[in-house]
């Protein structure tokens, strides 16, 4: 019951709740500035993230009411810090297929590092045209390949320094929560212009939205809408959320907590929830593909 309402909550008082946002700022044909498709972006990576997890929490949860445990589709995946990370933790279940029927069947590994990027591309690259044949599914699945690339050969030479540098390295990162923190940030970035490119209607809107976000750099002239109130409290309780299960590394955290604590916050979730059935309903974002 809980994943149930955790599911709808995301859904329909978060996702539903910055869509009109994002339209606003991706269907517009006149100009926009910086800070919009800055916003439009990063509210597009809470939409899509949203959308698509709340739907998958509400299967499993219907599902474990039958006896069946479907598998964990989404593991936070905001919170990787480099593509491979990334890609372990979104949509797990495309992920997973991708690797086993595509990326092994090519060679994966076995071969040189230009074989093994050929491989990783490839596979990409018909990932994205599993979204649709358009070309901004062609250049999202070329931006995910070229992403998971460039961390390949990194990876590779980083291995080849001496073994005094390579035993260090590790436990520096764990040992600095700062460096941490600002890789997570960092790579976000490089999510959310991949998710620009996902999101974008046509081939010159993304040449438009790009150079944007190049030559009108630090525009903060904002132009579009606000997210509706149950996206503004849902995102504020869910990055609570979040936070928690990553510092605790449990997805059920919130069994710890007393029962009045857990009370209130199903109870708080439900009330948002509620909030946004006033909106207007909008279609899960995966049922067009």
């Amino acid at each position: 019951m809980y994943l149930i309402v955790l599911g709808l909550f995301k859904k329909v008082a978060i996702a539903d709740g910055v869509s009109p946002v994002v339209d606003q700022i991706f269907a517009t044909s006149g100009q926009v500035s910086w800070i919009d498709i800055v916003i439009g972006t990063v509210l597009f990576a809470v939409q899509i993230y949203c959308d698509f997890s709340g739907y998958t929490d509400v299967a499993r949860g219907v599902s474990k009411l039958f006896g069946i445990n479907l598998v964990v589709n989404f593991n936070q995946p905001y919170f990787a810090t480099n593509p491979q990370d990334f890609w372990r933790r979104w949509h797990i279940s495309l992920s997973s297929w991708l690797r086993d029927y595509l990326y092994v069947s090519l060679g994966g590994n076995r071969g040189s590092l230009a074989f093994v990027c050929r491989n990783l591309m490839i596979t990409m690259l018909l990932g994205g045209l599993w979204h649709g044949a358009a070309w901004n599914f062609v250049l999202w699945g070329f931006y995910q390949g070229l992403t998971l690339c460039i961390y390949r050969i990194w990876t590779e030479q980083r291995n080849q320094r001496s073994p005094a540098q390579k035993s260090a390295q590790p436990r520096t990162v764990e040992r600095n929560p700062l460096r941490h923190l600002m890789a997570t940030a960092g790579f976000f970035v490089v999510i959310c212009y991949g998710w620009l490119l996902f999101r974008a209607h046509s081939l010159a809107q993304i040449v438009k939205f790009s150079s944007l976000l190049v030559t009108d750099f630090g525009n903060l002239s904002y132009g579009a809408g606000t997210p509706r109130l149950s996206a503004l409290l849902g995102m504020s309780l869910l990055s609570a959320m979040e936070v928690a299960q990553y510092w605790k590394a449990d997805s059920h955290f919130y069994q710890r907590f007393p029962v009045a604590f857990r009370g209130l916050l199903i109870a708080a979730m439900i009330a948002v929830t509620l909030i946004g059935m006033s909106n207007e309903p909008a279609q899960f974002i995966y049922f067009q593909f």
